[in-house]
């Protein structure tokens, strides 16, 4: 393998990144005893975001300092009950520190862009989810079983006498341009779109047809058939879901690595836990 295509490999990214959230790690564990309080720009931005979530309105000068003080103050009271192991077998700073673990090492993961290479072959895994659904442009004539004993039938006597005068109103546009066929079936219900995708494209009324209202004689105009989006028409939305899947991915890649370190010893009397294995 070349280097330059070894450069590109993301199980390399992996790597690169994971080395850099061990290093952050042994940064924080070789600072835990120190006195030292650094205040820095993202601090007094998150000072400052928690006012405005709780007050709705930035904070005054005055008002920042006062917050600042007391952020000072928690994070010596903080960094003194760890030393004193305070923390010890409280469940809630348990599972907030974990919480804070897994952020860190998501946060590491949403910083690697992925390059158009890897998005390329993302796109290719998963072209499946990027795939169009068929669009439709139809009208229809709807049958109530709110207004009529049998619907089904006023609506195939409506469509043999080409008589459209007597069907019931609804909500909905009896005329829909363009519309693809998750759209329909969140608008008319899972049975309408599945019976309109076995109609042909035509001139002709056809049905009748059931939705979630009842039933409908349908006219389809045109019909554009399911087709694999390209790169650029869901370049957005892909880098999201590349970056979410590589974030699980590290995160378990840490996880293994820090569950490597620690030995579980199963000491109960509780039986039932005999064959325990803890998971990775």
């Amino acid at each position: 393998m070349t280097i330059n295509k070894l450069l590109k490999e993301p199980l390399l990214h992996f790597i690169i990144a994971g080395a850099l959230l061990f290093w952050v790690f042994s940064l924080v564990g070789s600072e835990e005893g120190e006195k030292t309080i650094i205040i820095d720009e993202y601090d007094i931005a998150e000072i400052t975001s928690k006012w405005e979530m709780t007050w709705n309105r930035s904070p005054t000068l005055d008002e920042l300092k006062s917050s600042l003080d007391d952020y000072i103050k928690e994070e010596i009271y903080y960094r003194e009950a760890l030393l004193l192991n305070l923390d010890h077998n409280d469940v809630i700073i348990r599972r907030r520190m974990a919480q804070k673990m897994k952020f860190l090492a998501e946060g590491v993961a949403t910083m690697q862009e992925p390059t158009e290479e890897e998005l390329v072959q993302y796109l290719n895994e998963n072209q499946k989810d990027y795939r169009t659904s068929a669009i439709y442009s139809f009208e229809h004539r709807f049958y109530s079983p709110d207004f009529r004993d049998n619907p089904e039938a006023d609506a195939t006597l409506s469509l043999q006498k080409a008589d459209f005068s007597t069907s019931d109103k609804l909500s909905l546009a009896l005329k829909i341009e363009e519309q693809d066929l998750d759209q329909i079936r969140r608008n008319f219900g899972t049975t309408f779109a599945v019976n309109l995708s076995k109609l042909s494209v035509s001139n002709a009324w056809q049905g009748p047809i059931e939705s979630g209202f009842g039933y409908h004689l349908v006219k389809v105009s045109a019909r554009q058939e399911p087709r694999d989006q390209s790169l650029d028409e869901v370049r957005a939305e892909l880098i999201t879901s590349y970056k979410y899947d590589m974030r699980d991915a590290l995160n378990q890649q840490v996880l293994t690595a820090l569950l490597d370190d620690y030995e579980v010893v199963i000491d109960l009397d509780t039986t039932g836990l005999e064959d325990f294995e803890l998971s990775k």
